[in-house]
């Protein structure tokens, strides 16, 4: 799993900023942020889509390295990820902006709150400020796995630094331990399009697969053209 300054737009770090039209400063007013590059690099994603697009020829040609990645398809059971208070399943919401409305609400809250010698802030902006995205994005029908890394988990998963090698951002991966332990099921792996020597390569993946769990299935994409 990867945090979103690793994704192939790491300007969606800054999305909730940009959507919400006010700076950071306002926003730390409402988050408990002893540290925002420590709390950027401790919530991690997957990425996933509408499995009715998993042959598409438009999301092969924008997220599958121009057809030559692969597909995988999982299974997933909501009550297994509500189990776990560091996991979230849910669709992306896609918006034009955060409505002036709701900052304007929130300082007058704060400031009837101020009256009292208190202070409030939204424990849960961290999670949502990554469920969404500009509305131009609308056709991804996008769905993320979101997990909050703790230290109490390294029993199941571990952290590693790596350097990216598509937008050469130095960044943590989040890696399970085991395969078991990742929550969500991998059921197939679909070579895309134009993969290089997808007859060869299509035997190993078959291979690798079945190492892992003889139930996998390995296909290759059915769209006929590709430009």
């Amino acid at each position: 799993m990867s945090v979103l300054a690793g994704m192939n737009d790491h300007s969606e770090i800054w999305t909730f900023e940009s959507l919400a039209e006010h700076d950071a400063s306002r926003k730390s007013q409402y988050m408990k942020l002893p540290n925002i590059i420590q709390n950027a690099n401790s919530y991690f994603i997957n990425s996933f889509t509408d499995c009715n697009k998993y042959d598409d020829l438009t999301m092969w040609r924008l997220y599958g390295e121009e057809g030559r990645g692969a597909c995988l398809t999982y299974e997933y059971s909501l009550d297994a990820i509500d189990q776990n208070s560091n996991l979230f399943l849910l669709p992306v919401h896609y918006v034009r902006s955060i409505s002036s409305d709701m900052m304007k609400m929130l300082d007058c809250l704060n400031n009837n709150i101020n009256l009292c010698s208190r202070r409030f802030i939204l424990k849960n902006l961290n999670v949502w400020q990554h469920f969404i995205k500009p509305v131009e994005f609308k056709d991804e029908a996008e769905v993320r796995l979101l997990m909050h890394y703790q230290k109490e988990q390294e029993d199941k998963c571990s952290i590693r630094w790596i350097l990216n090698s598509e937008n050469k951002i130095f960044q943590p991966i989040l890696i399970f331990n085991n395969y078991k332990s990742y929550p969500l099921k991998l059921v197939k792996i679909t070579l895309g399009p134009n993969f290089p020597f997808v007859d060869t390569n299509i035997g190993q993946v078959k291979y690798l697969a079945g190492l892992i769990d003889s139930s996998i299935q390995v296909s290759k994409s059915s769209c006929r053209f590709y430009r």
